[in-house]
């Protein structure tokens, strides 16, 4: 699979070792004080909301339907020979490739909002529409309806990397490191390139003073996403205390 050797090398070998964290049930017991590290964000959801739909003037022209897909460019592939999945595979292929080179912020959401549309479909419109409430649940500090929604979509869809990744982002909120942890693995077994299910795993192994674990997965998350500023400086932070702590 183009692009997926290496980063799929790099997922096994620190999964393995994070297996190990896991077999401390004490974790979900863990109190950090001082819990000032930035959590993950997720950008607003890319699915419809049906109250937006409903606000529409009934008056109003229609509008012209929009192309299906990701806007055309002058020499995009032509994928109406290829499988559902190999399309997909694709396209993520060469957007990562994009999001690598992007060389300020502005270009490089644009592209990663591309990433996140095609992530986020699951396939399945209830799945989807499932996925899109427990998000809304979370925004809104809904934490156990979120819980029950998102266990719902990695039950109707264990194959769904989204799921797992919003699924780990949520454990961070309910301090559950064990879940944490597993959720965010979960997520990258699925889709190695996750970012942001590696950047949900790299704050709590750091929020659990793991810091060499924590920086492995920053360093991945921001050789995927070199614009994300947030991770860029926690890679910057944790390279100064490792590298003070081996002097």
């Amino acid at each position: 699979m183009p692009g997926e050797g290496p980063n799929c090398v790099w997922v096994k070998a620190l999964l393995t070792c994070l297996l190990l964290l896991l077999a401390a049930p004490a974790y979900a017991q863990i109190v950090i004080p001082g819990d000032e590290l930035p959590a993950p964000t997720v950008p607003e959801d890319l699915l419809p909301d049906e109250d937006e739909k409903n606000d529409a003037d009934p008056d109003a022209p229609a509008p012209d339907a929009p192309p299906e897909g990701p806007t055309p460019e002058l020499d995009a592939p032509d994928y109406s020979r290829v499988s559902q999945g190999v399309e997909r595979r694709e396209r993520l292929n060469v957007l990562f490739e994009r999001l690598g080179e992007a060389e300020d912020d502005a270009k490089a959401k644009l592209i990663a909002e591309e990433i996140w549309a095609i992530w986020t479909d699951s396939g399945s419109a209830s799945v989807n529409f499932v996925l899109r409430r427990a998000a809304s649940a979370q925004k809104l500090g809904g934490t156990s309806r979120a819980r029950a929604q998102f266990d719902t979509v990695t039950r109707l869809q264990p194959d769904f990397a989204e799921g797992w990744a919003r699924s780990g982002r949520l454990a961070m909120d309910e301090r559950d490191w064990g879940r944490a942890i597993s959720d965010s693995i979960r997520a990258l077994q699925l889709e190695p390139r996750h970012y942001h299910a590696l950047w949900t795993l790299g704050s709590t192994l750091e929020r659990l003073g793991r810091q060499d674990e924590a920086l492995e997965a920053y360093r991945e998350a921001n050789r995927l996403y070199p614009a994300l500023e947030a991770v860029r400086e926690r890679v910057q932070v944790l390279e100064s205390e490792v590298e003070g702590d081996v002097l």
